[in-house]
Formats: C-alpha cells, structure tokens, sequence
C-alpha cells in the first residue's frame, strides 16, 4: 500500500468553480513543498506567482511596504495529520495566519496515483460548490 509520508513537490493549485470555470488564484507558476512524516505532523508552504525581491537580505529588518508585497500569493502552516479511508484533516498549530493556529482544521479528500498526491478541499461555502484541487508529485531521495 502506497504511502503519504514523504516530501511532495507542488505542481498546480486551481479553484474549480461551480460553472466549471479553473482559476488560478496563485498564478500558474506555484512553488512549494508539503512534507507528511510518520509521527503524525506534517507541513506545507505554498509560493504563488508575483511575490518582488526585497532590499535586504535576510527576513529580519524588511520594510513593511516590502513585506507586504511578499505576504501577497503566500500559503505556509503545520500542524498534525490525520487520515481516515480517502478523507485528510490537517489541524493547524502554526500559520502565516496566526489566528487559523490552534482553532483551524483543513479538512479535503486525497488521491495517490503513481508519484503524484492529488488533495481536492471541502467546499469553501455552504452556499456554493467550489473547490480547490492542490497537485503534488513525491520527491525521491
């Protein structure tokens, strides 16, 4: 039986929207990493299209105006894991959003096909059927 643990390498983020219509809320050239490890945490960052340089060099000490232009299109929590049958739940302990921590849980289904991990969100509103569909592909060692 295949596995998550492991590091995953982001290769696409859509919004699916209830029309059928795909958004690219993050830009189509998205980086990011996503690790499950066999305790139980796990952690994801997300880095979508557009986000400048900044003057210095190093996160200490940037500008506001700079840091908020880099805050822009930027996804980065962890937390602990749990799977049951098809179903994900990642609870969220630290966050770029610091009031998801300790009181957020993501909750989607997921799908392993060869290398790549296919995670697919609940709906993000009771009042319509939209969806994001997150694709990640397994780094080997």
């Amino acid at each position: 039986m295949k596995t998550i643990i492991g590091t995953w390498r982001l290769l696409s983020l859509e919004l699916r929207k209830e029309t059928g219509e795909v958004i690219f809320p993050l830009g189509k050239e998205v980086k990011g990493l996503l690790l499950y490890q066999n305790d139980g945490f796990m952690s994801g960052i997300i880095s979508g299209e557009g986000r400048p340089n900044v003057s210095v060099p190093a996160a200490v000490g940037i500008p506001d105006a700079e840091r908020l232009a880099i805050s822009k299109n930027f996804i980065a929590y962890s937390g602990r894991y749990s799977i049951d049958n098809d179903k994900i739940v990642h609870s969220v302990e630290v966050s770029f959003v610091p009031n998801l921590m300790g009181n957020s849980s993501h909750i989607g289904t997921f799908s392993l096909i060869g290398d790549n991990l296919s995670i697919k969100s609940k709906q993000l509103s009771k009042k319509n059927k939209n969806y994001l569909i997150v694709i990640w592909e397994r780094i080997k060692c």
